[in-house]
């Protein structure tokens, strides 16, 4: 049998879980999301639209769309 003690404990580990689970879901939308403008990004590179555009599109910086030009720069010398 169970006590009451036992019962509050059960029920909040419960309520931790699936709290952690929403958090969980919701921090991993967040970063396909982010995945998913930075591949944008490396599209609209490609084809030589320049920066300031690109972060009008995609919500991307400045800054974090020079990493990736740098990023994908640096990959494509280590592959030729």
């Amino acid at each position: 049998m169970r006590t009451i003690a036992q019962k509050y404990i059960e029920e909040g580990e419960a309520r931790g879980i699936e709290k952690g689970k929403a958090v969980g879901i919701q921090e991993g939308k967040a970063v396909g999301v982010q995945e998913g403008m930075e591949k944008a990004a490396l599209n609209m590179l490609s084809q030589n639209l320049p920066p300031y555009l690109i972060a009008q599109y995609t919500g991307l910086t400045i800054e974090q769309i020079n990493k990736l030009k740098s990023s994908a720069d640096n990959s494509e010398d280590t592959h030729h």
